[in-house]
């Protein structure tokens, strides 16, 4: 008590030795004090009652800090002193900083001491030798040689003192030139402020992938991952890689883009203060970028940024002086954040950073943005000024493994297992669940399970700390009742998401967040900001300052002492809080959305007729409300009650609630849900985006039409199959433009059955859960015993590539620059292909694809495109097909294999010879092809327009399909061409180097691609993103 008296007192004498009226006003505004209301009329009546105020509030710290920022000559974390002096002087200074001087000496150093308030302040905590840094460094020359006096009479030689001091001057020295630079002090409190185990990253769990922008003309995806770069393990080594100066970090909620962003701020922060010169951070969240009152637009982005700098850093040169000379890297947080009404109005906002970009690039300091990969559907680049995209990976099953062996060691074997079997590994893909889950057990040895269980443990853990720590804000009584504190000491719940909420803290700021979302526009669904006053009259309690102050000490608040704006800590804290409000009021018609094609505007067509050519299809528009409902449905009390009332309003959102692991309702309403899904689905009047998103509802839920069952080697889904009847089909097409679909001819094929869709994720997934890229018995030829071993797992693409190569040699380069469809950088990939000679081609495919390379997952199993459990594998190697084939055979007792070719278009145009799977003219309602513009795989059997006559669906377009059959050694013409003649050699299981055919088309491709006529050919180790697979059942099987 009597030290922390004295740290009060020495904080008063600085404020008032150091600030006048004015200053101290400027504190106050900066840490959230209202000046005015603080009692008492002069400067030292003020000052005293701000510390007090401060320290009930447990918040002195934040004044020493602020101190520290104005004043860094009085308060200053130091540089260690150098390992020569510090040895020596911490061994004669050492007595001072525990207090055992003698009395007499003592009294001769009370006359130094009293002169020096901020002695008092100096870290005793830190060890003599933090402690006699803080000492040489922030004691004035002077007086440091007449404190080593003093101390030192009669222990030291005059000449070792001299020598001391002599030293001390030289270190003060050099620190005077480090400590010259303005932004010295920036820096010093950017380092002091981040280096908090919050924005602490551990890289090896980080990924990073650079995305390649092939314009907006692309015919394809025109954001591609860029492999000449790999993948990063954090923005520095990102940024020294590249030449770019305007990036995007995309990523889901939690996935760590405002941590990455401090992060990297810290890590400038430290280089500037180790050799200063460099570029200098800011960082900003832009959900406060917006008008001074309500309704009016933002500020010009250079005029807000140059505001923004002002307000915060008033002492340092202006920023447009900085930002004309290159001097900073900016980091803009949460562009999907931006205030707005409407989505036009979101993308004139995104326009006007654009311009902001285009005017100002040539400067040559550096933009970093941040935004929800799911938000980003106005591209910030343009031709003038591209925006390089870098995402943010979510982590893979390796490494959330990884992750639980590191931070708990033995007990992450038990937690990593449990997460496989409950098939939460989706969930701990995201960063900021899988810390939560980490801390919970490695603190109470206690595993949540699902997000409700996770945030509700996370705040328990933050209310017992400042319980345990006896702040004065958590006493019994004041905003937590003396039940609440029982309850989080003894951790008696009565359910897993209880809180204590007798008192007035945790309800209040459940309404907080509510009211603070309900003010949002319409649609949008980020993270809220609002004044400090604000917040005050949205509690709408006399308690109002505390709860906030309590809220803030909880870390469940930030708070921006510039603009004394309040937020929550994370957006998944806020939707946390608000959905505590939502289980107990339900609102269904929150989340009404339309689906029926007459009722959403602008509809499918116009909005198809919007997009830029490489646009993918965005989905139909949200409320902002469905995460808040998704939490809210695990608080509820009654769980059935509270989906069955979203059933009518929104059908794909009560079927995610049902799917979620923290809810259980009753069998019968979860039948209820898939019908209905399965009836939506199934239906022309439906929307294509209400049809995908109904798909993929159903697939979290369960799907029907896939019957789960064990087998000997676990779990597997057995797939619907439609039974194509024996007779002669129609194979080949004479009036085709491509010379390997002719001639047509006869072909009697035996009765089979086929899968009335292509093979998907989720069936697959069982495959790889139960070992089956472990297990040799699968792989039942030694080509496909070569390729799992990594013996040819890369010689596909390599051969693809050369084959291209190939192909060019035929093509003047004035070819090449002319073709209509490729980009600036494909076009100097293609010539730089074409003129290199074939050692350099060899290196550069050794670089891309290793030899030796061994696979444990399809290609691209982890990418967010293609990995819904509804949609059909993809990235798969003709070998994996038929290891799966092989696999799901032993499983089920029935034989399984790929069909051939002719066995595919027999199914594709039935006896009367159909041009396309369903019907004679093409029509893109009924496919999932490039006129489609969905840009990627949709959920099998979404098109009920594109079902064949037999019932089979996703023969045209969605996945070109691997088949039996071979295709040849060439690149240019088949080897084994039409008439067809299994005999021939052409079934041959064992080859390796030939391409086999696929068939179907696919996402990516046109038109003439999805003929069901039309062949392809890959080497069978390729492994592309429209590559998939369907299965056939040979006569014999059993009826399905």
């Amino acid at each position: 008590m009597e030290n922390q008296t004295a740290y009060q007192t020495a904080v008063h004498q600085l404020l008032l030795a150091h600030f006048d009226a004015q200053e101290l006003q400027t504190l106050c505004f900066k840490l959230g004090v209202v000046f005015d209301d603080l009692p008492g009329t002069g400067r030292v009546d003020k000052a005293r009652e701000m510390v007090l105020y401060l320290q009930r509030r447990g918040r002195l710290v934040e004044l020493e800090a602020a101190i520290r920022l104005q004043r860094p000559f009085l308060i200053q974390p130091q540089q260690p002193l150098p390992p020569d002096l510090s040895a020596e002087i911490v061994e004669l200074l050492a007595p001072l900083a525990v207090f055992s001087l003698p009395a007499g000496r003592r009294a001769a150093l009370a006359p130094i001491f009293n002169d020096w308030p901020a002695y008092v302040l100096l870290d005793y905590n830190g060890g003599p030798r933090k402690f006699c840094e803080y000492l040489v460094y922030i004691l004035p020359g002077e007086q440091t040689k007449q404190l080593l006096h003093t101390l030192l009479d009669d222990i030291a030689t005059e000449g070792q003192v001299t020598r001391l001091c002599a030293a001390i001057d030289a270190v003060l020295q050099l620190h005077a030139v480090q400590t010259s630079d303005p932004f010295y002090a920036y820096h010093d409190e950017i380092a002091a402020r981040l280096a908090s185990p919050a924005y602490q990253i551990d890289r090896r769990f980080v990924q990073l992938t650079l995305l390649i922008d092939q314009g907006p003309d692309v015919q394809g995806l025109r954001f591609t991952t860029d492999k000449q770069h790999g993948r990063f393990d954090s923005l520095q080594t990102l940024l020294a890689a590249v030449n770019d100066r305007a990036l995007v970090l995309l990523g889901g909620p939690g996935s760590g883009k405002t941590t990455l962003l401090r992060r990297l701020q810290l890590e400038r922060a430290w280089a500037e203060l180790k050799a200063p010169g460099g570029q200098t951070t800011f960082f900003l969240p832009l959900n406060a970028f917006r008008g001074l009152e309500p309704g009016t637009p933002a500020p010009e982005p250079f005029d807000w940024l140059a505001s923004e700098w002002r307000l915060r850093h008033p002492g340092l040169p202006p920023f447009e002086t900085l930002y004309k000379n290159g001097r900073f890297l900016l980091l803009l947080d949460g562009l999907n954040e931006m205030p707005h009404g409407d989505k036009t109005e979101y993308r004139a906002q995104i326009g006007r950073w654009q311009r902001f970009l285009r005017r100002t690039h040539h400067y040559g300091s550096t933009v970093i943005f941040s935004c929800r990969s799911l938000d980003y559907s106005a591209p910030l680049g343009s031709e003038a000024v591209p925006v390089r995209q870098v995402q943010v990976e979510p982590l893979s099953p390796q490494q959330i493994h990884a992750f639980l062996t590191a931070y708990l060691g033995d007990a992450g074997a038990a937690v990593w297992a449990a997460l496989q079997a409950e098939a939460q590994l989706d969930l701990y893909a995201n960063p900021f669940y899988l810390r939560l889950l980490t801390e919970e057990v490695g603190e109470t040895g206690r595993r949540p399970s699902g997000r409700a269980a996770l945030l509700t443990a996370f705040v328990r853990r933050a209310l017992r700390r400042e319980i345990e720590r006896g702040h004065a804000l958590f006493e019994p009584d004041n905003l937590l009742s003396e039940g609440d504190c029982l309850q989080v000491i003894q951790h008696a719940w009565a359910t897993p998401y209880a809180l204590p909420e007798e008192g007035v803290l945790l309800p209040h700021l459940a309404q907080l967040a509510y009211q603070m979302q309900d003010d949002r526009a319409a649609g949008d669904a980020g993270q809220v900001r609002v004044l400090e006053p604000t917040a005050h009259n949205l509690l709408n309690h006399s308690q109002a300052r505390d709860i906030l102050a309590a809220a803030l000490q909880l870390h469940l608040l930030d708070k921006d002492i510039a603009t004394r704006e309040v937020t929550f800590y994370h957006q998944l804290v806020q939707e946390y809080f608000a959905a505590r409000v939502l289980a107990q009021t339900q609102q269904p018609g929150r989340v009404w959305v339309p689906w029926h094609v007459d009722a959403v505007t602008p509809s499918l067509a116009e909005t198809i007729a919007a997009l830029e050519v490489s646009e993918p299809l965005p989905a139909l528009p949200t409320t902002g409300w469905e995460e808040t409902t998704l939490l809210a449905a695990a608080l509820a009390v009654d769980q059935d009650d509270f989906v069955d009332g979203l059933y009518a309003t929104n059908l794909v959102l009560a079927a995610r609630c049902a799917a979620a692991p923290e809810v259980g309702i009753a069998p019968q309403l979860v039948a209820e849900l898939q019908q209905a899904l399965l009836a939506r689905i199934g239906s022309p009047a439906a929307d294509l985006r209400g049809r995908i998103a109904a798909a993929e509802a159903l697939a979290e839920l369960g799907d029907p039409r896939f019957e789960r069952r064990t087998g000997p080697h676990g779990a597997y889904l057995l797939p619907p199959l439609a039974a194509i009847p024996a007779g002669k089909y129609t194979i080949g097409d004479d009036d085709s433009q491509y010379a390997d679909e002719k001639p047509a001819h006869q072909v009697q094929i035996a009765t089979f059955e086929i899968g009335v869709f292509p093979v998907t994720n989720a069936e697959y997934a069982l495959f790889i859960e139960a070992g089956g890229y472990d297990e040799e018995r699968w792989w039942q030829t030694e080509a496909a015993k070569a390729w799992l071993q990594g013996q040819t797992g890369s010689e596909g693409q390599k051969t693809q590539v050369r084959d291209v190569v190939a192909l060019l040699q035929n093509w003047s380069e004035d070819d090449i620059r002319a073709q209509p469809n490729f980009t600036p950088e494909q076009i100097d990939a293609y010539l730089w292909l074409k003129r290199a000679a074939s050692e350099q081609v060899e290196r550069l495919l050794e670089e891309w694809f290793p030899s030796g390379q061994t696979y444990h997952q399809p290609e691209f199993w982890d990418d967010s495109r293609f990995k819904h459990p509804a949609q059909p594998v993809v990235g798969i190697s003709w070998f994996e097909a038929c290891a799966y084939c092989a696999w799901l055979s032993a499983q089920s007792g029935r034989l399984f294999r790929l069909p051939t070719e002719v066995e595919w278009e027999a199914a594709a145009r039935g006896f009367e010879g159909r041009q396309y799977a369903y019907g004679p003219r093409f029509d893109d309602a009924h496919c999932n092809t490039f006129e489609t513009h969905i840009r990627r795989t949709t959920p099998v059997g979404v098109f009920p327009g594109g079902y064949t006559p037999e019932g089979i669906a996703d023969l045209s377009g969605n996945v070109w399909e691997w088949t039996s059959t071979l295709w040849g050694e060439s690149f240019q013409r088949p080897t084994f061409a039409y008439p067809y003649a299994a005999e021939d050699g052409r079934e041959e299981p064992e080859n390796a180097t030939a391409s086999r055919a696929l068939r179907g088309g696919s996402w990516s491709l046109t038109v003439n691609f999805v003929r069901a006529s039309s062949r392809d050919y890959y080497q069978p180790n390729y492994r592309g993103d429209y590559f998939g697979f369907r299965l056939v059942c040979a006569r014999g099987c059993p009826s399905h």
